[in-house]
């Protein structure tokens, strides 16, 4: 939900990525219509995390950042001024590349803990448990079939005796 004013109004197209409203009575149904439908909520969410993600990312949008520097860089006239913003743009600069580390780190870790996630999965699927385990819930398909009447009524005994307890 945003006000129907800019900047929203560029980066907001409504009814796809968020709702825009101007008035009291707008707010309060598009809020209503949010609470009240899960699909539409999540749709909006969805689609408003596409839409950051192509338009609006730093990482996607630094050149930006660079020629509004340079157009001011060339608008300024003095001596000073020039030095001010080259100190200016070195700060930013060490701050996008310190960013960029950053990210460079916390991607590498990730990686490594799918990796290590990945072989610890491998570990149970080759265990001789899990193998076990494979074989006798086969076994309780077999006997107990989704869906079935048999398993209908092995609900109603586990319950009868969740109950008891």
């Amino acid at each position: 939900m945003y006000s129907n004013l800019e900047p929203y109004m560029s980066v907001v197209t409504h009814g796809y990525n968020g709702f825009l409203a101007t008035i009291e009575e707008e707010w309060i149904n598009h809020l209503i219509q949010l609470i009240e439908n899960p699909d539409l909520r999540e749709t909006i969410g969805s689609n408003a995390q596409k839409t950051l993600k192509e338009k609006w990312l730093l990482s996607n949008n630094a050149y930006l950042w660079l020629e509004a520097y340079s157009q001011a860089f060339e608008k300024v006239g003095s001596h000073n001024q020039n030095i001010h913003l080259s100190r200016l743009i070195r700060r930013i600069d060490d701050q996008m590349f310190e960013y960029q580390n950053n990210l460079r780190w916390d991607y590498k870790q990730a990686m490594e803990q799918i990796h290590r996630l990945d072989s610890q999965l491998i570990e149970i699927q080759n265990s001789t448990l899990w193998l076990l385990l494979r074989k006798l819930w086969k076994i309780r398909t077999y006997l107990v079939p989704p869906m079935s009447i048999r398993e209908e009524i092995l609900s109603r005994i586990k319950r009868m005796f969740v109950k008891e307890r």
